[in-house]
């Protein structure tokens, strides 16, 4: 049997919601009377609804108000963010009041939320995960994710966003164990029931992080720190699924990516959790060919940096090479990215590492999979690292890798230079 997927374009949010869902069935097809509905909007952290890095607030207060026609017990609105803590995130983003005043009953930070564990049939590298009680006792869950590039996984959308229902521990657990793999797994745990994906203002590049976000300083001030990232295209459109693989490939279409090559969408089709071939699914509203737009990936070519640092990227993930990207070209637009002829990064899996790279301070090694070298240089565990030591090493600051106060400070003193 086919998928359907709803493709709405439009001015007015809260009646593209309203169509998109109508156009794959109605909200009654989804959410009965007496039902525990969940929504799981993508809110990554502290970030203002302009930068457009977390899904937009009128959206999700719609998808709030549409549910409410269905006589629910609850609508509740859960997410732990990834930056920041959670109700903070949604203060910040606009989520808060707007599903506040469309009636949402409880907003959920996860990360305080009682933890249970699920089972995994078949499961590609996972058999059982801890995930919220609220998730795993729902009668609906509704993923919302807003459409972008990503460092690590390529794009984001509906199967993606479904990480923020992990702890954190979660979190760094599935980066180390296989990141592509793992969201396959803990979508099958809990698959989405429908996906309302924001592609009113997608983003492009470095993603999924462009513009400003909040940083709370160790006085318990706020800031805005300017982050040089991904770039904002506006699409006005509005995709709606009652299967998330569907949806994301279709999202991956619009992009102009080849869903197949975006792996964890792959795996996931390959768990049977939904359809990823373009005739297997049956578009509603307007055609894929007519709302395209060409997307730039995030660039991972890290010798655009060679004046400044010398990189060993040999065997090195997509994800590493784009964080890697990221930090440095952050660094640079500071004019904190200074020429340092001595010092070499080294990321991904290395049989040796040569003499002629150097050692202590003049060594910079990233993420776990050259951890047996770590006692040559400065090191940084995880998959992918922290950003934090990303950023730390080529500018040879001497902070122990936990303390990230200075690095704010720092990067709040030297605003990205137009």
């Amino acid at each position: 049997m086919k998928s359907v997927v709803s493709i709405v374009k439009g001015t007015d949010v809260e009646a593209m919601a309203q169509e998109a869902i109508d156009l794959i069935g109605g909200i009654e097809s989804v959410v009965k009377p007496g039902d525990v509905v969940l929504i799981k909007p993508n809110c990554h952290g502290p970030h203002p609804p302009e930068d457009h890095i977390t899904v937009d607030p009128r959206l999700v207060a719609a998808v709030v108000k549409i549910c409410k026609k269905a006589k629910p017990k609850e609508v509740i609105v859960g997410e732990d963010s990834s930056l920041g803590g959670t109700m903070l995130s949604f203060e910040v983003s606009g989520i808060k009041d707007a599903v506040e005043r469309a009636g949402v009953d409880r907003l959920v930070d996860f990360e305080t939320d009682e933890f249970v564990s699920m089972e995994i049939p078949q499961g590609k590298i996972l058999k059982r995960i801890d995930r919220p009680k609220t998730l795993a006792t729902c009668d609906v869950l509704i993923s919302m994710p807003v459409i972008k590039t990503h460092h690590g996984t390529k794009m984001t959308g509906s199967l993606k966003n479904m990480m923020g229902s992990l702890s954190r521990a979660g979190k760094n657990f599935i980066h180390q164990i296989g990141l592509y793999e793992a969201i396959a797994d803990i979508n099958k745990a809990r698959k989405p029931d429908l996906v309302v994906a924001d592609m009113i203002v997608a983003m492009e590049g470095m993603g999924p992080i462009a513009g400003r976000t909040v940083v709370v300083l160790p006085d318990g001030t706020r800031a805005i720190w300017e982050i040089v990232g991904g770039v904002l295209v506006p699409l006005d459109l509005v995709i709606a699924s009652k299967d998330p693989v569907a949806s994301d490939a279709t999202c991956a279409r619009i992009m102009k990516f080849d869903p197949e090559e975006v792996d964890h969408l792959r795996f996931a089709y390959e768990h049977g959790l939904g359809n990823i071939k373009a005739d297997q699914i049956e578009i509603r509203g307007k055609p894929i060919e007519e709302v395209a737009h060409a997307f730039k990936l995030c660039p991972t070519d890290v010798t655009d940096f060679s004046e400044y640092v010398t990189v060993h990227t040999e065997n090195a993930c997509f994800g590493c090479l784009a964080y890697l990207y990221w930090s440095l070209e952050n660094l640079r637009c500071r004019g904190l990215l200074q020429p340092h002829s001595g010092l070499h990064i080294v990321i991904g899996p290395k049989d040796e590492i040569p003499d002629e790279w150097g050692t202590g301070k003049d060594l910079l090694l990233l993420g776990s999979c050259v951890s047996k070298w770590k006692h040559l240089g400065m090191y940084s565990e995880g998959c992918p690292p922290n950003g934090l030591p990303f950023l730390q090493g080529p500018i040879r600051l001497k902070l122990d890798q936990d303390d990230a106060s200075e690095i704010v400070q720092l990067m709040l003193a030297h605003p990205p230079k137009k």
